[in-house]
């Protein structure tokens, strides 16, 4: 048993205390006072638990009724619960169900759209094709088709769809090469006049200046929106290279029929080509250029390598080598081409006087071989390869031509003269255009001093022969002085060198003083002597004025009259 402080403390105190027994008589009081308390109470609380006793009987019983009404709810619940199941489940199968069907509209809607995507191409009018989204369209559309077969792959009709997709694909491709075939006619066609203004361009155009690329004018003859809407569309189908490789195949026949025919304009029909080829390759890597087929083709056309055609091919050969030059293409083939044409022009010319000019007209003849050396030139010029032969060649050709009209012209000094001028013009003429032409031997020339010296041999013998003759008559002919002065003024005015005619003079006049000196002064009267030193001092008067540097040969002739007629 347990004390409080207080009581502890109490009983410490009556323990102390001297009157025990009263303490203990107020103590016991209080206990039983304390008992009767407690007593009370226990009676309070056993009636209060008795009532509690009673009331949990009643609440036991309701309690019952409770549990008894409970059992029913729960067994409602339970049926509830159980039809709720059924619902869920239910609503779980509908749910699926849903999402089933529509699945299956979705797959219907892309079958549907497959179809309508497969009528679309069967439908279009495929004759009509002004429209610039025609391909796009159509390219469009087989997109579609691929797109909606890849969902396909689960059925069992994935097959047939696929050939459908084919199909189409297929008819796609088909106008697309129709289109392809139709657009390389029309370039062909247009290959003629491409060639005509490349030759204006290179021929008479060349100064002038361009804005943009020289040759850009010629793209719209071979390049159209057909061909680059086939090209992107025939790229996004990824058959691309079926297009590039059929434009190919028949550019290439176009080339080998175009560039076989009988006609000097299939030169510049193959200029036509290079530049056609020139645009392609801008488009696509894939484009084959052909300029080496072209320039096979070109080569084997023996009418392009007939002497007589020469002058029809040779300025559309220049052309078209300035166009390879342009456009940075090899042009080995083609300088060939060049060489060989030259080489049978050359070997296979004949005469001058085979020619429209008479042989006897030197200087329109002269006027004829510069032409010949400039057309010539300007077509050697352009070979890189062979260049030394073809100007060998060209030189050996125009010394012929040279050496013909000297041949044709030796019958009189005069013609001879005019000839030998011609000569000079025109190895001028040949030497301005390379210094090759400087540096060889020319067999003309030797022809020209030899022949220059037996006219001047046969011109200084007449001029002795009539010089002579007038000496003769000195003494009878009053017109001798005049006689002696034309006779000299012929031979200066002679069509010869000057270093020959030069010489001729130099001996002239030594023979005139040759001839004054031998008359016998003994034998002519002084009327006679004054009469033939007036012809001396005249004569050596003119000399003199036109001839200073002859004078001197006189001056011994001359102090001999004077001394005569002192």
């Amino acid at each position: 048993m347990k004390f409080s402080v207080e009581e502890t403390e109490r009983l410490r105190r009556m323990m102390r205390s001297q009157s025990k027994n009263e303490e203990i008589a107020e103590l016991s009081k209080e206990i039983e006072k304390k008992e009767m308390a407690m007593m009370n109470s226990i009676s309070e609380d056993y009636l209060n638990i008795i009532n509690k006793c009673s009331s949990l009987d009643v609440i036991k019983t309701r309690l019952s009724s409770a549990m008894k009404v409970n059992n029913e709810f729960g067994m409602e619940i339970s049926d509830g619960v159980l039809q709720y199941s059924g619902v869920i489940s239910e609503m779980e199968e509908n749910d699926l169900l849903d999402t089933r069907l529509d699945m299956l509209m979705e797959e219907l809607k892309r079958i549907l759209e497959f179809v309508e995507s497969a009528l679309y191409y069967e439908d279009v009018n495929k004759d009509e094709r002004e429209d610039a989204m025609y391909y796009f369209k159509l390219v469009q559309n087989v997109h579609l088709l691929e797109k909606g077969l890849c969902i396909f792959r689960k059925y069992v009709f994935f097959a047939n769809a696929n050939q459908i997709l084919m199909k189409v694909k297929n008819g796609v491709m088909s106008l697309m090469i129709r289109d392809v075939d139709l657009w390389v006619e029309w370039a062909s066609n247009n290959v003629k006049q491409a060639g005509e203004e490349i030759s204006e361009m290179f021929m008479t155009d060349q100064k002038r200046g361009h804005i943009f690329g020289a040759l850009g004018s010629q793209r719209g003859l071979f390049v159209n929106r057909m061909l680059l809407c086939v090209l992107h569309e025939s790229r996004r189908l990824g058959m691309d290279p079926v297009i590039i490789e059929r434009i190919n195949e028949r550019r290439r026949k176009g080339i080998d029929y175009n560039l076989r025919r009988d006609d000097p304009r299939i030169v510049m029909d193959a200029a036509g080509f290079v530049l056609w080829s020139h645009y392609l390759t801008d488009l696509d890597d894939g484009f084959k250029t052909h300029n080496r087929f072209a320039f096979k083709a070109l080569q084997d056309n023996e009418m392009v390598q007939k002497p007589e055609n020469f002058m029809k091919v040779k300025d559309g050969l220049v052309c078209l080598r300035n166009l390879a030059m342009y456009l940075m293409i090899d042009s080995e083939d083609l300088d060939r081409i060049i060489s060989n044409v030259a080489i049978g022009y050359f070997e296979k010319q004949g005469h001058i006087s085979d020619g429209e000019h008479d042989a006897a007209d030197v200087k329109m003849i002269g006027e004829a071989i510069n032409v010949f050396i400039d057309e010539c030139y300007e077509f050697v010029s352009n070979v890189t390869q062979y260049s030394n032969e073809l100007d060998e060649m060209l030189g050996k050709k125009v010394d012929e031509y040279l050496c013909e009209l000297i041949e044709n012209n030796l019958d009189d000094i005069k013609e001879f003269g005019e000839a030998a001028a011609v000569v000079r013009r025109t190895l001028e003429h040949l030497e301005q255009k390379n210094n090759f032409y400087k540096d060889r031997e020319y067999k003309c020339v030797k022809q020209l001093e030899r022949n220059n010296k037996r006219f001047a041999k046969e011109m200084l013998d007449e001029s002795i022969k009539r010089v002579d003759e007038l000496f003769e008559e000195i003494l009878t002919n009053r017109d001798f002085g005049i006689l002696l002065l034309e006779m000299f003024l012929k031979t200066k005015e002679a069509k010869i060198p000057d270093e020959m005619c030069n010489k001729i003079k130099y001996e002239l006049v030594i023979h005139i003083k040759d001839g004054f000196m031998m008359m016998t002064t003994n034998e002519m009267s002084p009327q006679d002597i004054r009469m033939v030193n007036g012809y001396l001092c005249s004569f050596y008067g003119y000399l003199k004025g036109a001839e200073p540097e002859l004078q001197s040969i006189l001056t011994e002739a001359v102090e001999m009259y004077k001394n005569e007629i002192k």
